[in-house]
């Protein structure tokens, strides 16, 4: 007998209404969350990149300066390093280091960055010139 009062005691549950989302103050909340979402994927999206932008930092060190750097491939990399008055140039790939080609300060020559984008190709063949 218990057991079939057990049972029409479950049959007897109230109904439960389902969430509306009539009102205006519900959409406008999912709407600002989802601006707020996307606001802190474009910060994450723009801090990640001008990071990525920078050089590698080494220790500082009184005797060597960081030059310059430039990732040839993926497992190979060329540094160029100040040490007093000679600049030194080395290979690194994968755990291994190699020096290059040392010569003095004097002899290193800072050259402008050119762009071998698909512009400056443009205005060559157009015969346009950027003034410098």
């Amino acid at each position: 007998m218990e057991r079939a009062a057990f049972a029409q005691d479950e049959l007897e549950l109230p109904e439960v209404a389902p969430p509306s989302f009539s009102g205006g103050v519900d959409v406008l909340r999912v709407a600002l969350a989802f601006l707020f979402v996307i606001l802190c994927l474009w910060g994450l999206y723009y801090f990640l990149r001008r990071f990525a932008r920078e050089k590698p930092r080494l220790a500082s060190s009184r005797y060597m300066v960081l030059l310059d750097f430039f990732p040839v491939s993926q497992k190979l990399s060329v540094y160029l390093f100040r040490v007093g008055e000679r600049v030194i140039m080395l290979a690194q790939s994968g755990n291994t280091v190699r020096e290059i080609a040392e010569f003095q300060m004097e002899e290193l020559e800072e050259q402008k960055p050119t762009s071998s984008g698909f512009t400056s190709y443009l205005d060559l063949i157009l015969g346009r010139r950027k003034n410098d």
